[in-house]
């Protein structure tokens, strides 16, 4: 039984570590190009824009939360994804932005197992 343990510790930091890589280089990505580009006026959006805006304001929330809350943090971006890809459903199509669904399923993923090991009383 202890071998099984040893393998779920493993899987367990192996998710947490893409998550938060993933993350990092997401959110990095995102302030260098709002840097580089300038953060959009909100008062001069659509209001489909301002809304895909928001989503990625919650998505980016997301991603810092789950550094310490992971499955506050990753269903925050999932939710985030979610409102996204209702106004900008062309967004499914792939891209980068396609990593963000991605990195907020392992937040959850880690979440769910490390709970399930901490309710085993394993540490």
């Amino acid at each position: 039984m202890a071998r099984q343990t040893d393998y779920e510790r493993i899987i367990l930091i192996s998710v947490r570590a893409t998550a938060r890589f993933l993350g990092s280089i997401l959110f990095l990505m995102i302030i260098m190009f709002a840097i580089g580009e300038g953060i959009p006026n909100p008062f001069s959006l659509t209001l489909s824009e301002a809304i895909s805006f928001f989503s990625f304001v919650v998505m980016l929330t997301g991603l810092i939360v789950a550094w310490r809350l992971e499955g506050i943090g990753g269903m925050v971006v999932l939710l985030g994804y979610l409102v996204f890809v209702l106004i900008n459903p062309f967004s499914l199509s792939g891209g980068v932005i396609a990593i963000f669904p991605l990195t907020g399923a392992l937040f959850v993923i880690f979440w769910r197992i490390d709970e399930k090991r901490k309710q085993r009383g394993e540490s």
